[in-house]
């Protein structure tokens, strides 16, 4: 989810209006982000509410589809993805990874 002071929205792939699949309530989108200090503002609950980013969710979505890729986090070295697991939450591993595909 977006920091409120960038005025996105809580809107996301999962969590559109309540008539989507899978999509929740803004209200109950509003109680999570109750739980993250400093996410809610005046500005973010309005997004939130009136769903202003939907747009650029499914935009973001389709490019990520398109993307090939199968999940979070991803990374790409000249178009070829590294491996997952430890090395990529691992410094020494994302080191040595990156090192492995030559840079």
């Amino acid at each position: 989810m977006p920091r409120a002071d960038s005025g996105a929205a809580a809107d996301s792939g999962a969590a559109g209006d309540s008539g989507s699949p899978g999509g929740f309530s803004a209200e109950h989108l509003l109680r999570i982000a109750d739980r993250v200090e400093g996410l809610r503002s005046a500005a973010f609950d309005r997004a939130a509410r009136e769903n202003s980013h939907r747009e650029w969710v499914a935009d973001a979505e389709k490019a990520f589809e398109a993307s090939g890729v199968g999940g979070t986090p991803t990374v790409l070295v000249d178009g070829t993805a590294l491996p997952g697991g430890d090395a990529l939450y691992d410094a020494a591993e994302f080191s040595k990874a990156l090192r492995d595909a030559g840079l």
